[in-house]
Protein backbone atom coordinates (compact mmCIF):
# COMPACT_ATOMS: atom_id res chain seq x y z
CA UNK A 1 0.00 0.00 0.00
CA UNK A 2 2.93 2.55 0.97
CA UNK A 3 4.35 2.15 -2.49
CA UNK A 4 1.19 2.70 -4.51
CA UNK A 5 0.82 5.67 -2.70
CA UNK A 6 4.20 7.33 -2.85
CA UNK A 7 3.95 6.08 -7.05
CA UNK A 8 0.90 8.36 -6.86
CA UNK A 9 1.50 10.96 -4.57
CA UNK A 10 5.11 11.48 -4.97
CA UNK A 11 5.42 13.87 -7.79
CA UNK A 12 2.78 15.80 -5.93
CA UNK A 13 4.46 16.02 -2.60
CA UNK A 14 8.02 16.89 -3.78
CA UNK A 15 6.99 19.64 -5.45
CA UNK A 16 5.14 20.87 -2.37
CA UNK A 17 8.54 20.45 -0.10
CA UNK A 18 10.81 21.91 -2.71
CA UNK A 19 8.54 24.97 -2.99
CA UNK A 20 8.86 25.10 1.04
CA UNK A 21 12.50 24.18 1.53
CA UNK A 22 13.61 25.85 -1.34
CA UNK A 23 16.26 23.03 -1.73
CA UNK A 24 15.43 19.34 -3.66
CA UNK A 25 17.73 17.72 -1.53
CA UNK A 26 16.22 18.45 2.02
CA UNK A 27 12.64 18.19 0.30
CA UNK A 28 13.71 14.45 -0.95
CA UNK A 29 15.36 13.54 2.23
CA UNK A 30 12.37 14.50 3.94
CA UNK A 31 9.59 12.56 1.94
CA UNK A 32 11.76 9.52 2.25
CA UNK A 33 11.72 9.96 6.01
CA UNK A 34 8.46 10.25 6.10
CA UNK A 35 7.65 6.82 3.61
CA UNK A 36 9.82 5.01 6.19
CA UNK A 37 7.60 6.57 9.01
CA UNK A 38 4.92 4.83 6.65
CA UNK A 39 6.38 1.67 6.28
CA UNK A 40 6.79 1.28 10.08
CA UNK A 41 3.26 2.78 12.11
CA UNK A 42 0.60 1.66 8.83
CA UNK A 43 1.12 -2.05 9.26
CA UNK A 44 0.32 -2.15 12.99
CA UNK A 45 -1.58 0.85 12.89
CA UNK A 46 -3.87 1.17 9.34
CA UNK A 47 -3.87 3.23 6.58
CA UNK A 48 -4.69 6.84 6.83
CA UNK A 49 -7.99 7.84 5.44
CA UNK A 50 -6.14 10.19 3.11
CA UNK A 51 -2.81 8.74 3.39
CA UNK A 52 -1.55 11.17 0.84
CA UNK A 53 -2.27 13.67 3.13
CA UNK A 54 -0.76 12.21 5.80
CA UNK A 55 2.56 10.95 4.17
CA UNK A 56 2.69 15.08 3.17
CA UNK A 57 1.82 16.18 6.48
CA UNK A 58 4.52 14.01 7.89
CA UNK A 59 7.28 14.74 4.79
CA UNK A 60 6.43 18.42 5.99
CA UNK A 61 6.87 17.78 10.15
CA UNK A 62 10.31 16.11 8.70
CA UNK A 63 11.28 19.13 7.03
CA UNK A 64 10.88 21.54 9.64
CA UNK A 65 12.40 19.30 12.38
CA UNK A 66 15.61 19.18 10.25
CA UNK A 67 15.71 22.92 9.79
CA UNK A 68 14.78 23.47 13.38
CA UNK A 69 18.41 20.99 14.36
CA UNK A 70 20.14 22.75 12.02
CA UNK A 71 19.59 26.31 12.68
CA UNK A 72 19.77 25.20 16.59
CA UNK A 73 23.14 23.48 15.15
CA UNK A 74 24.33 26.80 13.51
CA UNK A 75 23.29 29.05 16.68
CA UNK A 76 25.24 27.18 18.46
CA UNK A 77 28.51 27.05 16.78
CA UNK A 78 28.25 30.95 15.94
CA UNK A 79 27.60 31.37 19.31
CA UNK A 80 30.19 29.64 21.36
CA UNK A 81 33.12 30.36 18.80
CA UNK A 82 34.01 34.24 19.07
CA UNK A 83 35.85 34.54 17.28
CA UNK A 84 37.16 31.45 15.06
CA UNK A 85 40.90 31.36 14.00
CA UNK A 86 42.33 29.17 12.15
CA UNK A 87 45.68 29.35 11.32
CA UNK A 88 45.93 32.22 10.00
CA UNK A 89 42.81 32.81 8.92
CA UNK A 90 40.03 34.55 11.58
CA UNK A 91 36.17 34.79 10.52
CA UNK A 92 35.02 38.35 11.18
CA UNK A 93 31.40 38.37 13.48
CA UNK A 94 29.96 39.43 9.77
CA UNK A 95 31.84 36.48 8.19
CA UNK A 96 30.02 34.34 10.52
CA UNK A 97 26.83 35.81 10.40
CA UNK A 98 26.97 35.17 6.97
CA UNK A 99 28.04 31.85 6.97
CA UNK A 100 25.45 30.90 9.31
CA UNK A 101 22.70 32.20 7.35
CA UNK A 102 24.36 30.12 4.35
CA UNK A 103 24.38 26.96 6.44
CA UNK A 104 20.64 27.78 7.35
CA UNK A 105 19.57 27.51 4.29
CA UNK A 106 21.79 24.65 3.13
CA UNK A 107 24.35 26.30 1.03
CA UNK A 108 28.12 25.38 1.22
CA UNK A 109 30.00 27.99 2.20
CA UNK A 110 31.87 29.87 0.63
CA UNK A 111 35.55 29.63 3.06
CA UNK A 112 38.32 27.36 2.15
CA UNK A 113 38.08 23.21 2.34
CA UNK A 114 40.06 23.25 5.59
CA UNK A 115 37.86 25.87 7.29
CA UNK A 116 34.73 23.72 6.49
CA UNK A 117 36.42 20.84 7.93
CA UNK A 118 36.47 22.86 10.98
CA UNK A 119 32.97 24.09 11.04
CA UNK A 120 31.97 20.17 10.22
CA UNK A 121 34.03 18.96 13.90
CA UNK A 122 32.26 21.66 15.45
CA UNK A 123 28.38 20.97 14.48
CA UNK A 124 29.19 17.23 14.71
CA UNK A 125 30.78 18.11 18.83
CA UNK A 126 27.81 20.87 19.09
CA UNK A 127 25.40 18.05 17.98
CA UNK A 128 24.67 16.89 21.73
Amino acid sequence: MVEAVFQAERGRILATLIRLARNFDSAEEALQDAVVEALEHWPSGGVPAVPGVWTLTTAKRKLLDRARVQARRSALLFDYAEPITIGRNSLSSARREEAAVAYRRGLSLAVSPIDQEFLREQLTQLGR
